[in-house]
């Protein structure tokens, strides 16, 4: 299963990013030149010696680690091809060229020292890093020096390599008179905490120090808004207690963003939180404060302060998370405008509110569930179906679940198979899964194992992998390798797959699961790098404009030839095929991001492609398009695109394109919504 990002939401299937897609073999058309410098103009090219910058992007795209010719192209003579050897390393993501890019951090051109720090920050982000001394240090230096246009980058390297007391260093940069180096720091504080996270080392979140958390709360008020984003951002995944005060004042502020991510924030602080604090936000002007607002009153368990009139906004998006929290009420006064929602216009709204129904309604709301597990529209037989499991149901929802756990659509039989398990006795469903034809449905089963009561988990793996043989399988192994982190004795097979495996995807997460459970991991396998990329060298000389279409209005992108060349040529490929032409918006998860472009429109879909990753130090802002993934160099066919900006995201995935125009629309999608057609314009 293709995860967007661990920890982002609950960990649910239906909150995971899913891609597919083994690369195809097929070029693009005449007319493609090989990519340019990056962060330069595309005359640039002509600078750089054609065949160094063949090979630079060769050793890059096949992953070489600590080559001795990508060292001597972070010595050539052009600044161009210094710089691009320098992204090439970083996304290599090898601690073998940490000391080259420390020296290239004293490059004498700008270029080269602002290319070769964020590489320093990439080698801190792979999976199982130990940030390297070299890069740490050249972080440090440039942090101390004088030259300010550098340290803004430093304070993002720093941290992205997370070394211990790293605290110390940044928290005094929130108070710089430069209000770059004051953001970055506000950012790098937040990474302290999700880096650890990301390159699997904790399953928590290490707490910052006192006063980096202080000095954060007071950035709440910073006079750039830049600044105060940056700090309610840092905020907005964690606890924040000791802050609530300055969040619950940051509410009041000019800029939409800082109340979103303060009032989330706010949501994940608890008995800290006097819950009638949260009445600016739910009735902000912005309805992505309001639907941040009504979500945090959900987390809060405090229902009773989200304003039933709140069920008529106009916003789908506030209506689905209003619909949410009203099933946790029990006064009759919200159980009619409820049972409005499950009539509403929007079917994210209905679906909500069919689950909430049941949540009010127990087994009195078996019969509309046996209704809607019969309607023709998968999205209110998944919603039945995710209703059918609830508690409050107390078993009577089981007839439905082994009704729809037989559904023609794997959407609806996966959330079934989810919900038996979460009812109980589902063993028998799931091991008949675990060996199913169809990749969603074994994935699922697999991911399902260490929770559905098998007699032999162990055995039941081993079938699985012995049936997940080839390419087309890679990521029900890399499934397996998840389940056996949570299984008793799964190390024996662990380390079997962290040797044996022909996909290096799976021998690195088996690696890192065996380093996580303190166990000794064996020596990497020597193997073959791998075979080039067939688009490699194929991109547009100049950034493209695509429109899709789609049934909410049009979106209008431009495509980043320069900063991801082979995620570009992959899209505008098949733009140019009509591979989107019809395909579904898959997944909408509020205040953050649509996903689609699935050709099974469940998630798995197989576009026959896949991508290596291209990280570059574009941001997510709002209406960036960027590539999901599985782990490393496992991108594809799919894309995403963020409802609002997403720091958490930058270094981690591919950024290849931006919304220029339509904006708007993206808040209009919803699942089962369509990609009428993608165009170049």
């Amino acid at each position: 299963m293709r995860a967007f990002l661990p920890g982002v939401f609950p960990p649910s299937p239906a909150q995971r990013f899913f891609l597919g897609c083994l690369l195809a073999a097929a070029t693009l058309a005449v007319g493609c030149s090989p990519e340019s410098p990056p962060g330069s103009a595309t005359d640039e090219a002509s600078e750089a010696d054609s065949a160094l910058w063949s090979t630079i992007q060769r050793l890059e795209d096949q992953r070489i680690e600590g080559s001795e010719e990508l060292k001597e192209a972070l010595t050539a003579d052009q600044a161009a091809e210094r710089a691009r050897a320098a992204r090439a390393m970083g996304r290599i993501q090898s601690s073998t060229y940490a000391e080259a890019l420390a020296a290239a951090v004293q490059d004498a051109d700008p270029r080269v020292q602002r290319e070769a720090l964020f590489a320093l920050g990439q080698l801190g982000l792979a999976r199982g890093a130990t940030p390297p001394p070299s890069a740490v240090q050249a972080a440090q230096r440039v942090l101390s020096g004088d030259d300010g246009e550098l340290k803004p980058l430093a304070a993002e390297a720093l941290g992205k390599l997370a070394p211990e007391g790293a605290a110390q260093e940044l928290t005094p940069l929130l108070a710089a008179e430069d209000e770059e180096l004051r953001a970055a720091a506000a950012h790098a504080l937040f990474r302290l905490r999700f880096v650890p996270v990301w390159r699997a080392q904790v399953e928590q979140a290490p707490e910052l120090p006192e006063a980096a958390v202080t000095a954060l709360a007071g950035a709440l008020a910073d006079p750039s808004v830049e600044v105060r984003r940056a700090a309610a951002h840092a905020f907005s995944r964690y606890d924040a207690a000791p802050a609530v005060a300055a969040l619950t004042e940051a509410l009041e502020d000019e800029d939409s963003w800082v109340r979103v991510w303060s009032v989330r924030a706010l949501g994940r602080s608890g008995e800290a939180v006097n819950p009638e604090s949260l009445a600016p936000a739910l009735a902000d002007a912005d309805a992505q404060v309001r639907t941040e607002a009504v979500l945090a009153a959900r987390r809060l368990e405090q229902p009773a302060v989200v304003p039933v009139a709140l069920a008529e906004d106009s916003s789908f998006h506030v209506r689905a998370a209003v619909a949410a929290v009203l099933g946790a009420r029990e006064d009759g006064a919200s159980l009619s405008p409820l049972s409005a929602l499950a009539e509403d216009s929007s079917v994210t709204v209905r679906s909500a509110a069919v689950q909430a129904l049941a949540q009010r309604r127990g087994a009195g709301f078996i019969d509309q569930l046996q209704a809607l597990a019969q309607d023709e529209d998968w999205r209110l037989r998944l919603a039945a179906g995710r209703a059918a499991a609830s508690a409050e149901l107390e078993g009577a929802g089981r007839p439905v679940l082994e009704r729809l756990v037989e559904d023609p659509d794997t959407r609806v039989l996966t959330a079934a198979l989810q919900g038996l398990v979460a009812s109980g006795d589902a063993a028998p469903a799931v091991e008949d899964a675990l060996t199913a034809d169809d990749l969603a449905v074994r994935g699922t089963a697999v991911l399902l194992v260490p929770e559905a009561g098998l007699s032999d988990p162990l055995v039941s793996l081993g079938r699985a992998l012995e049936a997940s043989t080839g390419d087309d399988w890679v990521e029900i192994r890399e499934g397996v390798v998840d389940a056996l982190v949570q299984v008793e004795g799964g190390e024996a097979l662990l380390t079997i797959l962290a040797q044996e495996d022909p996909a290096s995807s799976v021998r690195s997460r088996a690696r890192t699961a065996l380093a996580q459970q303190d166990v000794s991991v064996p020596a990497a396998p020597a193997t073959d790098p791998p075979g080039p990329s067939p688009l490699l060298g194929q991109a547009p000389a100049e950034d493209v404009r695509v429109v899709l279409q789609t049934s909410r209005g049009d979106l209008v992108l431009r495509v980043l030839a320069s900063e991801a060349p082979v995620h570009a040529a992959n899209f505008l490929d098949l733009v140019d095929r009509g591979f989107y032409d019809g395909l579904l918006w898959h997944r909408v998860v509020s205040n953050f991001v649509i996903q689609g472009g699935d050709p099974r429109g469940d998630g798995w879909g197989s576009g026959d492609r896949t991508l290596r990753d291209e990280i570059n130090p574009v941001p997510f802002r709002r209406g960036t398009v960027g590539m999901p993934k599985a782990g490393k160099d496992t991108g594809g066919c799919q894309i995403f695109i963020t409802h609002l900006p997403t720091p958490h995201l930058d270094g981690n995935y591919t950024v290849f394109g931006q919304v220029e125009e339509g904006l708007e629309v993206i808040d209009l999608l919803e699942v089962g919504d369509r990609i009428e057609s993608a165009r170049r314009l």
